[in-house]
């Protein structure tokens, strides 16, 4: 499994700096520019629809995307979704 990923990153690897910028901002952003949690929330859900658009791109670009992998980078983001918005509600 370790073989492959570094495969996927050698073979793209401006993909997933990009995606790493991404959320290397979203995670400073999250704690130096949002004050309310409000702001946060918007954070997570920007983040959340970026790591799906970036998927759907991903893939589109190597010519395998199809249905069920843009519904499992949808999940995966939900999932991240909820956890966030669980522990948000803990504040």
């Amino acid at each position: 499994m370790i073989k492959e990923l570094l495969h996927e990153f050698k073979e793209y690897p401006r993909d997933y700096l990009f995606l790493g910028a991404v959320f290397l901002l979203g995670i400073l952003s999250f704690f130096f520019f949002a004050g309310t949690l409000s702001r946060r929330k918007t954070i997570v859900l920007v983040l959340a629809g970026s790591y799906i658009l970036w998927g759907i791109i991903h893939h589109y670009q190597k010519k395998d995307l199809h249905l069920w992998v843009a519904l499992e980078y949808f999940l995966i983001a939900l999932l991240g979704l909820v956890v966030c918005f669980s522990l948000f509600s803990l504040l």
